[in-house]
C-alpha cells in the first residue's frame, strides 16, 4: 500500500472508536431484548436507549442479519434469535460430559439438604457456571447459569484461590487485587488466612459475601491431579446456616470425588 493510499493514523483511531461505540450500543439493545418478557417494538427501544431511530434501525438489522434477533413479520417487533440462544447453551455443550456425570451426584444432594446445586469450571478471572440444579422449595438461589463468578467472595473461587501455587498467588494478591473481588481487598493477611483454611479443609463457604441473605459451600472436583470444576451448594442464610454448611460438608467432598473418579 503506497502512502498516499494509506488511512492517517487520526482517522483510523476515529474509525476504531466508532466501530467500538457501535458494538457497545449493539450488545445494550441486545441485552435489553433479553431481559424482556417478549418481544420489545423498535419505538420502544429507541425511548429507552436515547438513540435516534435510524441509528436503532440499523444496529437491530445487523444482529438480525446474524441471527442474534429476529422480528416477527406482523407486529415488527424484537425478540431473541437462535444466534443468541446458542451462545447461551454454548457452555452445556462444551461440558456435557461433565454434567451428565455430575448429575447423579447433585440429584443425591439435592433431595438430602433441599438446596440448589452448581457446577462451575475455572474461567479467566474467575469461575464459570455451567449447570443448575434447583432446591424443589420456593425460595431457592436465583440462576447463575452461564455467569463469570470471582475469584473472592464466592466460595468456589476461594476453592480455586486455594489451589493455586504459592508463588502465583502472591502475585494475584500482590500485583491485582482488585481483579479477583466484588468489593476493595484491604486485609490481604485476612485473605491468605482463609485461603490456607480452604486449603486444609478441602472446600469453601460464604456467607453472604458474594449475594446478601444467601451462604454457600463449594469442592473441588479433581480428574486425576487436575482441578476441573467446583461443586457448590447454596441457599437463603436463614434455612442453610453455617452449620448445615459444615455438616452438609463431608457429603459434598465425597460426592466431588465420586464425579472425579467417573471422569477418568
Amino acid at each position: 500500500m503506497s502512502p498516499s493510499t494509506q488511512t492517517p493514523p487520526a482517522q483510523a483511531e476515529k474509525r476504531c472508536a466508532a466501530g467500538a461505540q457501535s458494538v457497545e450500543r449493539a450488545l445494550y439493545l441486545l441485552q435489553m431484548i433479553g431481559e424482556e418478557d417478549g418481544p420489545v417494538s423498535l419505538p420502544v427501544l429507541c425511548e429507552r436507549t436515547g438513540l435516534n431511530r435510524t441509528t436503532v434501525w440499523r444496529l437491530l438489522s445487523t444482529l438480525e442479519k446474524y441471527h442474534f434477533l429476529c422480528r416477527n413479520p406482523k407486529t415488527k417487533d424484537y425478540d431473541l434469535g437462535y444466534g443468541a440462544t446458542m451462545l447461551c447453551t454454548a457452555p452445556q455443550r462444551r461440558y456435557a460430559t461433565l454434567i451428565r456425570r455430575a448429575q447423579p451426584a447433585m440429584e443425591r444432594l439435592v433431595e438430602h439438604t433441599q438446596e440448589s446445586l452448581v457446577l462451575s469450571v475455572p474461567h479467566a478471572g474467575g469461575t464459570l457456571v455451567v449447570y443448575q440444579m434447583d432446591s424443589p422449595l420456593s425460595i431457592r438461589l436465583k440462576d447463575y447459569t452461564n455467569q463469570i463468578t470471582p475469584l473472592w467472595n464466592t466460595s468456589n473461587g476461594k476453592v480455586l484461590l486455594a489451589d493455586l501455587p504459592p508463588r502465583e498467588l502472591e502475585h494475584l494478591l500482590r500485583q491485582q487485587p482488585m481483579s479477583f473481588s466484588l468489593q476493595p481487598v484491604e486485609d490481604l493477611e485476612a485473605v491468605r488466612e482463609a485461603v490456607r483454611l480452604t486449603a486444609q479443609r478441602g472446600y469453601g463457604t460464604v456467607e453472604g459475601e458474594w449475594s446478601m441473605g444467601e451462604n454457600g459451600i463449594s469442592a473441588p472436583i479433581y480428574a486425576g491431579s487436575q482441578l476441573v470444576a467446583f461443586l457448590g451448594i447454596g441457599g437463603p442464610d436463614t434455612r442453610f446456616t453455617h452449620q448445615d454448611m459444615e455438616d452438609v460438608a463431608p457429603l459434598l467432598c465425597s460426592a466431588c470425588t465420586e464425579i472425579g473418579a467417573d471422569l477418568l
